[in-house]
């Protein structure tokens, strides 16, 4: 399976597109957040996502749209503009060739999905996390929240 991947588009609609025209021979192109920016949406960023068909997740300009309380865009967005964003996914994850994938935007520290992996210290491939040592601490400690994985 050929996929491709944009990821902090921020709404430049030119750069999607061109990226889209690119992409045109992929059978699934993934969005892997901040599609837009948390202090202004472009209708036709949102539009043109959509017509695409991207599989996309929430990244940290959409979860402050949605999530911050003194979001003043929130109020604003039209319905179907918020609806969109509000069934963005935390996270996702998906089979490509054979190999398991978490897609997540940055560091998903606020994705309880993400603490269930760490639980299962299931963290091969995650940078910093998939050592030996790193997954028997991590199953013993299991985490669930931020900080009980830093110093």
């Amino acid at each position: 399976m050929k996929v491709g991947v944009v990821s902090d588009v921020h709404n430049n609609v030119a750069a999607l597109q061109y990226a889209l025209t690119h992409l045109s021979d992929c059978e699934v192109v993934l969005n892997l957040g901040d599609l837009v920016y948390e202090y202004r949406v472009e209708t036709e960023i949102v539009e043109m996502a959509r017509r695409a068909g991207l599989v996309g997740i929430l990244g940290n300009h959409e979860k402050a749209i949605l999530l911050h309380p003194s979001s003043s865009l929130r109020n604003n967005l039209a319905a179907d503009v918020l609806d969109f964003l509000a069934a963005l996914p935390a996270s996702r994850t998906m089979s490509v060739g054979g190999c398991n994938l978490l897609i997540a935007h940055g560091a998903p520290w606020d994705d309880p999905d993400v603490y269930a992996l760490l639980q299962r210290a299931d963290t091969v491939g995650v940078f910093q996390l998939e050592s030996e040592g790193m997954r028997r601490t991590l199953a013993a400690v299991r985490p669930t929240g931020i900080a009980h994985i830093i110093a």
